[in-house]
């Protein structure tokens, strides 16, 4: 038997963007919100093995020692850290009513508690994608010291999710990645909104179109029951996209309830052509929708 090895890994990167969980419901994956909290000037994660020694013993001795792993040690450092990035952390409020030149953020009281999260970032030199799924933790500012530039500190742990994450309840993952996240500019985002009750079973038909998606317009087939609701259909939906390598390879599938949503995982020009279509196929009971809907319109990071 192997000592897990209790070494953080600490990976320099060039991006942490934040994602407040919205739903960990068993035997789905977890569900965020689409857009983050982009966290700039990152200088470093570190992950630190949670391994917890669990003892047998018998004759007076320690006859056996196994490990349960079942959380990690997490943190970042940063320069900078944005008001709605404390206040989803840390809990608290930010208020951007009492002053018209400034945003205030207060907290955390005592009954404050920060938000579970997904904490994305991209390594320097392998361009290598760092997930962590679920997240909770403090932020610690290091002080205010002469005319030096100091950022707050995150610390806190990954726990498994409750959803399934590629079959089995994650906490973090390393995912080598043909891209790097951007800070600025601001990512597309479609929404289609599912309706209707299937009368009939058998397949609907989702056809999702984009610039420089390859193979669009691709032609999804979704098997849908009796009685599904719009909610229904509208997760069987998401999951047959996230199933489509060049469509999450483009996209993070999102949406919750009847809504289904792809926001652009790099911030480009506005992209007309973009759309998500669903109507029936072989199946019977959905009002068909042609056009999704521009949420957030693409806009190139400077």
């Amino acid at each position: 038997m192997t000592t897990p090895n209790k070494i953080p890994k600490l990976f320099g990167v060039v991006d942490v963007r934040v994602f407040k969980m919205i739903t960990d419901v068993a035997g789905t994956a977890p569900t965020y919100d689409p857009l983050g909290i982009d966290m700039p000037g990152a200088t470093a994660v570190s992950l630190g093995n949670g391994s917890t020694a669990v003892e047998g013993k018998g004759d007076e001795r320690v006859c056996e020692v196994e490990y349960t792993d079942d959380k990690s040690d997490v943190g970042f450092d940063i320069l900078y850290c944005p008001m709605d990035g404390m206040a989803m952390i840390n809990g608290g409020t930010v208020d951007t009513t009492t002053d018209a030149n400034a945003a205030t953020y207060y907290g955390p009281t005592p009954d404050d508690i920060g938000e579970y999260f997904r904490l994305e970032a991209v390594t320097k030199s392998r361009k290598e994608k760092i997930v962590i799924y679920k997240v909770k933790g403090r932020l610690f500012p290091d002080g205010l010291k002469g005319s030096a530039f100091n950022g707050p500190q995150f610390k806190g742990t990954a726990i498994h999710t409750t959803g399934n994450i590629s079959g089995n309840p994650r906490r973090f993952s390393l995912v080598q990645s043909q891209y790097s996240m951007y800070l600025g500019g601001a990512a597309q985002v479609e929404t289609a909104i599912v309706a209707g009750t299937i009368t009939t079973a058998g397949n609907a038909t989702v056809t999702v179109t984009a610039l420089g998606l390859t193979g669009s317009p691709i032609a999804l087939t979704v098997a849908v029951a009796l009685n599904d609701s719009a909610a229904v259909v509208a997760q069987k939906i998401r999951e047959a996209m996230n199933l489509n390598t060049p469509i999450t390879t483009m996209f993070i599938v999102g949406g919750a309830g009847v809504n289904v949503t792809t926001t652009a995982i790099n911030p480009t020009a506005n992209d007309a052509t973009s759309n998500i279509a669903i109507t029936n196929g072989t199946c019977v009971g959905l009002t068909p929708a042609p056009t999704s809907t521009n949420t957030t319109s693409g806009q190139v990071a400077s």
